[in-house]
């Protein structure tokens, strides 16, 4: 709308672009800024210490902005063909393109948001549906600039009636603010029943804010697309398209949880645990494949380089440190689910010395120190000298303490903890672990890795530490992880 008075009346450019990116910069500042203070009120009633949600916002207020622009901007490689992807590419992107995304500003805000929830111990619900409930507000604020400086609009439309016609472009940021308004309006109708002081709903009911939100904003948003000028990515749909169907889909998937969870809200108090460990289990499960195909999504655009690949130097070896450091996200969370089922965890990184000498131990540290020597001995490869161990040695070391948080001390507990014995328990990690494995190396790798999961299983469960399965595994990962980065 001022962009269409600005080029009207030949401001200079320069004048132009200074104005337009003061008021649309100025007007989303004032949206976050106007859903932060509202949320931090929201969560201050819910009977929090005052000065740990000061101490929460104060973190948020700072790295939101930052967190939001990044994920906002870096959403624009999706309008690139993958096989130009790239890092530089991305970089560019991210650090130049003037291009914004609202549905991708929320997610880096959203990843930093929830680790620093969890951190800080605030109930996860609470905290989310507080923000889902300003969002819509907050976003109608932002439109507000997108119609003063002209972006998002639709396509012209011709329009007669007795005689007169006349063109205009579709004012798509206006519907944008109606709908915006109207979900935020259910939305408060429900938190404050949800959230009512004293309500035994909020403990029932906790998450319902953020699965309608998604739900109602995706249908809207799917819908308002047609009438947009946006490109289409694929399927022939444009990218917020493909995007509000996964919206829809995370929402009904958290709307389902919630009905299953209140179905054992009255379960006699030892099967509540029970239930919520079975639910850790499987959410994990689902965490652990997204991340994998996200990893699998990012090598195949060449964002991302596989760090077990032959090196060229040493440099390059211990350039491969860095691009393993990803996969701790999967630790990271996995402890953060043994957090919010209660169950304690670090008297697994304290060896007991007299439950190490069980014969699956011994088997264990026999048959890794074996397959090492075989597997570098018999290659047919020349092996690359003394400098290249160093990097081997540490990629080997970060590799075995991750695989065994997360498959041996993170999902077995959680799987013994479900309910499951000894061996199921002991084959479903094996089974996870080597799924993996198998995208790695193919079938035949699969079937040793399941063995060896299977192995390090029976060890943790005989001993209740990961460290003796940490031995073991960094001794064979000398020879795998050591074969691959020395050869040439």
């Amino acid at each position: 709308m001022i962009s269409y008075y600005l080029l009207k009346y030949n401001v200079d450019p320069g004048l132009f672009v200074t104005l337009t990116n003061s008021i649309y910069n100025g007007l989303v500042v004032l949206a976050v800024a106007t859903g932060l203070y509202l949320v931090y009120r929201k969560i201050g009633s819910l009977g929090y210490e005052a000065g740990r949600v000061r101490i929460f916002f104060l973190i948020i207020t700072v790295i939101i902005l930052p967190a939001g622009f990044i994920s906002s901007r870096a959403a624009n490689i999706f309008y690139h063909p993958s096989e130009f992807w790239s890092f530089s590419l991305f970089s560019d992107i991210v650090s130049s393109q003037s291009y914004h995304t609202f549905h991708a500003s929320l997610v880096l805000p959203t990843v930093l948001i929830s680790a620093l929830l969890f951190a800080m111990r605030f109930r996860f619900w609470d905290v989310c549906d507080a923000f889902f409930l300003y969002i819509p507000l907050s976003n109608a604020i932002g439109r507000v600039a997108c119609f003063l400086v002209g972006c998002c609009w639709g396509g012209p439309i011709a329009f007669s009636i007795f005689g007169f016609s006349f063109d205009f472009y579709n004012p798509v940021p206006l519907y944008d603010i109606a709908y915006n308004l109207g979900i935020f309006l259910v939305l408060r109708e429900m938190h404050a029943r949800v959230y009512a002081p004293g309500s035994a709903e909020r403990f029932r009911e906790g998450g319902r804010i953020t699965a309608l939100y998604l739900i109602l904003y995706g249908d809207a948003r799917f819908l308002i697309e047609f009438i947009r000028t946006e490109s289409v990515v694929a399927l022939g749909l444009t990218q917020a398209q493909i995007v509000m169907i996964v919206f829809v889909a995370i929402g009904s998937i958290i709307l389902a949880a919630t009905a299953i969870k209140n179905r054992y809200t009255d379960l006699p108090g030892p099967d509540k645990p029970l239930f919520g460990t079975r639910i850790a289990a499987g959410g994990l499960v689902v965490y652990f494949a997204f991340f994998f195909a996200l990893i699998a999504l990012l090598m195949k655009a060449g964002l991302v380089t596989w760090p077990l690949f032959p090196v060229e130097s040493v440099p390059d070896a211990w350039g491969r440190i860095p691009s393993y450091l990803p996969v701790f996200f999967l630790e990271i969370a996995g402890l953060l689910f043994l957090l919010t089922t209660g169950m304690p965890f670090s008297s697994a990184f304290r060896p007991d010395y007299g439950k190490l000498a069980n014969s699956w131990f011994l088997f264990g540290l026999i048959g890794s120190l074996a397959y090492t020597i075989i597997l570098l001995e018999a290659s047919s490869h020349s092996l690359r000298g003394a400098a290249f161990w160093p990097p081997v040695i540490v990629i080997s070391l970060l590799n075995s303490f991750s695989e065994e948080v997360f498959f041996r001390l993170v999902f077995y507990r959680l799987l013994r903890g479900s309910g499951l014995n000894a061996m199921p328990a002991v084959a479903t990690q094996a089974a996870l672990y080597a799924t993996i494995h198998l995208a790695v190396g193919g079938p035949v790798f699969f079937v040793l890795s399941f063995i060896y999961g299977t192995v390090l299983g029976l060890i943790f469960e005989k001993t209740e530490s990961i460290i003796p399965c940490m031995l073991c595994h960094f001794i064979i990962d000398i020879g795998v992880i050591g074969l691959p980065l020395m050869m040439y």
